[in-house]
């Protein structure tokens, strides 16, 4: 789980 919140498009993704 990482910013989901940023990135809708990505569910529980490392990006920042």
């Amino acid at each position: 789980m990482g910013n989901g919140a940023l990135d809708k498009r990505a569910p529980s993704s490392h990006i920042q």
